[in-house]
């Protein structure tokens, strides 16, 4: 008898340790769209309110039309209030085709960029109203700050391929061009908004991008320092400026086309921030903060023997850490390059990724840095 208790304590054991194991991995959620393949569209973005997740779809199917209409919809908004398992449609307001380019949120409101403009819904994606007033007509949503009923975001016109600067000071129902400044990112920092540009320049303006300046330029004209070397910025701190991501409201990061930079708020000097990461950086493609944590998107390899995937950082970019990819859909190609995983979203314990390939996936965010910063 004591032998079979032995027996069936080992086999709990065992299960117990399986269960884990499976539990430590990145797993599917449920597609949104059931009927098509994930070959035919993909996820735009994802935003949360609360427990609620929200996502843009963008369908690649052809639209067929029977006398101008289109006879399917296409596009849309998906809501799931049990962590991905399902699924219901969430379009009431928004067009037929309605191919959701960008999903974003200020405060209870959620906005989709589709190819019709911008819609508005301030009851958790349930209800959809236009909020494209004075934009262009063809153009494309880049970065965005919110400030209570205030929004700035970029727009890139189509048909120019110009960037410029839009406002809005009542939740988006109206827009106003307040700048014609070129630029690819910007972020908030307490009081003033960073922007970033071609050749490594950076601005900042402190009354919501209408007026900009030179951003800290002593620091560009200084120098920043890598592996025990002093450089001009001019050398380093190039290319196009992608992204930036403000931590705290205190210090910055920025993804430019050469590397990925950092300065603190008690500092004058940027610097080059790539150690652990495959090129020194230069294949980044994004970078997300969650926690207390920063991460970054090596989208895919240059050599055999260097690792795609997300890179941790928790000491302000020292030194980078391959986290624990497992499961993660991953671009493995030399010939590609291809950012398979667009967005990070933590919500509770769960921390999701959207991909191209999977759609989305979600993980126990606890378990998730436990497993990367023990590697």
């Amino acid at each position: 008898m004591k032998q079979f208790f032995k027996q069936l304590f080992s086999l709990f054991i065992f299960c117990f340790l399986v269960a884990i194991e499976l539990n430590a991995q990145w797993i599917q959620c449920e597609p949104p769209v059931s009927n098509l393949s994930q070959k035919e569209y993909n996820i735009s973005g994802i935003v949360s309110l609360r427990k609620t997740l929200v996502i843009g779809i963008y369908d690649f199917r052809d639209i067929k039309l029977l006398y101008d209409t289109p006879i399917e919809a296409r596009g849309g908004v998906y809501i799931s209030t049990d962590e991905g398992n399902t699924w219901k449609s969430s379009r009431n307001g928004l067009p037929k085709i309605s191919n959701v380019s960008k999903i974003f949120q200020c405060a209870e409101n959620i906005y989709v960029a589709t190819d019709g403009g911008i819609y508005l819904s301030s009851n958790g994606g349930k209800d959809w109203i236009p909020a494209r007033k004075g934009l262009p007509i063809l153009s494309s949503v880049g970065d965005l700050i919110c400030r209570g009923d205030t929004i700035v975001i970029i727009i890139q016109e189509k048909l120019s391929e110009q960037n410029s600067i839009y406002r809005s000071t009542n939740k988006g129902l109206e827009w106003k061009q307040v700048s014609d400044l070129e630029l690819y990112s910007f972020c908030d920092m307490k009081n003033i908004v960073i922007g970033g540009s071609n050749g490594g320049h950076l601005y900042q303006s402190i009354n919501t991008c209408i007026n900009w300046k030179g951003f800290y330029p002593e620091a560009i004209k200084r120098y920043v320092w890598e592996d025990g070397k002093q450089y001009s910025t001019s050398d380093v701190f190039s290319g196009n400026v992608y992204q930036l991501l403000s931590i705290n409201d205190s210090s910055l990061f920025a993804r430019t086309s050469s590397s990925v930079f950092y300065i603190s708020n008690n500092s004058e000097i940027f610097k080059k921030v790539a150690t652990g990461l495959p090129q020194k950086g230069e294949r980044v493609t994004k970078l997300f903060t969650i926690t207390d944590s920063v991460y970054a998107l090596n989208s895919s390899r240059f050599t055999s023997n260097e690792k795609c995937g997300l890179y941790l950082t928790t000491n302000f970019g020292e030194n980078w850490i391959y986290a624990d990819n497992e499961g993660l859909p991953l671009d493995e190609s030399l010939s590609k390059d291809v950012n398979e995983i667009t967005n990070l979203l933590c919500v509770g314990d769960k921390i999701y990724a959207v991909s191209y390939s999977k759609g989305l996936v979600k993980r126990q965010l606890s378990e998730f840095l436990h497993s990367s910063l023990s590697k």
